[in-house]
């Protein structure tokens, strides 16, 4: 078992369609320590920047590395489906806004672009699919606007990967958040790219996770 232990550093946005399964492409980004700042200032500043009607990006979730194992920024960017998820183009209105910039704006946009880019370097992706509807639970009252900490447990088995992403589900996840120890959680399966079989997150309070770590 590896586990990772990040805090919510960014929320952009996020949207549960009214389909249950849908796609989420993960990103996984090793950034020094020091630079995370520098790098999530510049990646609300791009994603922002790419934002428009011919996007297939439903929502995303940004976070970086608290403790434990794992890469130090996550970037979590969810679909409808695996074809809207292959098919994006992340590109296609900064370049509409580069054909109307100036030749200053031009100079600044690629600048920025350039060294948002070079923190890429070196990452890995993944694909994954998840049910909202039957393999996520939320607690009553939950407010993620705020800081929270997300452990997220990745799985491999010899066995059905669905059997043991529900059997976790019932187990862990639900009673933990019918009890009010975690505000949500869920188990996702894998798809493409490098990655687990089985990936659950859970998400606590501040106050919730360090009453578990005494």
């Amino acid at each position: 078992m590896k586990i990772l232990k990040t805090i919510l550093a960014l929320f952009i946005s996020f949207t549960v369609s009214a389909q249950a399964e849908t796609v989420m492409n993960l990103s996984y980004l090793d950034i020094p320590i020091q630079k995370i700042g520098r790098f999530m200032e510049l990646h609300e500043q791009v994603t922002n920047m790419q934002q428009g009607d011919k996007r297939t990006l439903q929502g995303q979730w940004v976070t970086s590395h608290y403790y434990g194992s794992g890469p130090s920024v996550v970037i979590q960017d969810n679909y409808m489906n695996a074809n809207d998820a292959i098919n994006d183009t992340p590109w296609v209105h900064v370049g509409e806004k580069w054909e109307a910039a100036s030749e200053d704006e031009r100079k600044e946009m690629g600048a920025m672009v350039s060294e948002y880019q070079s923190f890429w370097n070196g990452h890995t992706d993944e694909m994954r699919r998840i049910d909202w509807q039957n393999d996520h639970i939320v607690g009553e009252n939950i407010d993620v606007s705020g800081n929270f900490i997300l452990v997220i447990g990745k799985y491999n088995t010899k066995g059905n990967q669905g059997e043991m992403g529900q059997a976790y589900h019932d187990w862990v996840t639900v009673p933990a958040v019918q009890s009010g120890v975690a505000m949500f959680g869920n188990h996702s399966y894998h798809l493409t790219g490098s990655g687990s079989d089985v990936m659950v997150a859970n998400g606590y309070t501040i106050v919730c996770m360090n009453l578990l770590q005494v």
